[in-house]
């Protein structure tokens, strides 16, 4: 078999085999005791992925070149970029609501404390009543 597929392989310690993957078929894996056992045998299961495929009238994704493997890992990287820049600025405001909840409930607005009817605008004061020293 002609073996196009970008291959990736690597020693388990967990199964103390080689284990070899497909990177451009989901799940077409396999393993062996060498790194050529391994390969000999992703290129069967690599056989029976397209066949299965082809069978069940899926899509079979081409090979990929080193450019177009680039561009993926690219991609990639820029959208794990997005997705935690937004869950940091989630998360950041939340906690800024979080602390002005907590600001209302004490009583504080702005740079102020309303205590027992009257604005405490000392900030010596403000420490003292939200616990500082």
């Amino acid at each position: 078999m002609n073996l196009e597929y970008s291959v990736v392989i690597y020693w388990s310690k967990e199964d103390q085999a080689f284990l070899s993957h497909a990177l451009e078929l989901p799940g077409a894996m396999a393993d062996g005791k060498t790194k050529e056992e391994a390969l000999q045998n992703l290129e069967v299961v690599i056989g029976e992925w397209i066949e299965t495929a082809k069978e069940e009238g899926r899509k079979i994704p081409p090979p990929m070149d080193a450019a177009e493997h680039q561009r993926s890992f690219q991609e990639f990287r820029e959208s794990v970029e997005q997705y935690v820049k937004r869950e940091v600025e989630t998360a950041v405001s939340r906690v800024l609501q979080d602390i002005a909840r907590s600001q209302n409930e004490l009583g504080i607005w702005g740079s102020s404390v309303f205590v027992g009817g009257t604005v405490q605008n000392d900030p010596s004061e403000r420490w003292k009543i939200i616990g500082g020293r």
